[in-house]
């Protein structure tokens, strides 16, 4: 991993792919515990989200805690400057075919303080993944350097778990389309992507960040 190219290119563009996080024998194990996890919610659950994805929370199952502490991961986020990264929550998410595009939506808050545009931009989001994802299967989108400047999307999505988007149920909506700057991040399974999210104090009604 390069972690210089890496440093520049989270705080320029708000995110960066982390490789070979996950070894042959942990995507194993990660595979096993995530069907777990997706086979306990029931079916209405899935339909609730057809855009969002399945967003199960990964607290019930104990893997939970290995993933989260898994020394590889650990390591390049120190090589970034985490040097003692606190883990606040974690979601499994899938979204099988076929389904509506996942809106867009922000991950943070607090973007009425000048604060939240400043750097270091704090806290983030690692995704680990299991399979391989590109813009054919839906790979990440992203909005680059919407972490540091206000993106009119903010105000078409204020809530990306608002039930019309949450259920896809407005296929017109802005936030559910393809924007000409947005950029693909495609992965192979056992990467990992690193977002920034936002680093200010919550405002009266939070917001989620690009």
């Amino acid at each position: 991993m390069d972690a210089e190219r890496q440093r520049r290119a989270l705080e320029a563009d708000g995110y960066c792919v982390l490789p070979d996080i996950l070894s042959s024998r942990r995507l194993v194990r990660a595979r096993q515990a995530t069907a777990e996890l997706l086979a306990a919610p029931d079916p209405a659950h899935f339909a609730d989200r057809k855009a969002t994805g399945s967003l199960i929370s990964v607290f019930p199952h104990a893997y939970c805690a290995a993933l989260a502490a898994w020394p590889p991961a650990l390591a390049a986020l120190a090589a970034l400057g985490c040097a003692a990264p606190k883990f606040t929550s974690g979601y499994v998410i899938r979204k099988p075919p076929p389904s509506p595009p996942r809106c867009w939506r922000q991950d943070g808050g607090g973007w009425d303080a000048p604060l939240s545009y400043a750097a270091p931009a704090l806290p983030f989001f690692l995704m680990h993944y299991r399979v391989d994802a590109e813009p054919a299967n839906g790979c990440l989108r992203v909005l680059r350097g919407s972490h540091r400047r206000r993106h009119a999307m903010r105000d078409l999505a204020p809530e990306a778990h608002a039930e019309a988007l949450r259920r896809a149920s407005d296929p017109a909506h802005p936030a559910l389309r393809s924007l000409p700057e947005d950029a693909a991040a495609p992965v192979r399974a056992g990467d990992a992507v690193l977002t920034a999210r936002r680093n200010g104090p919550p405002p009266r009604r939070p917001k989620r960040s690009l």
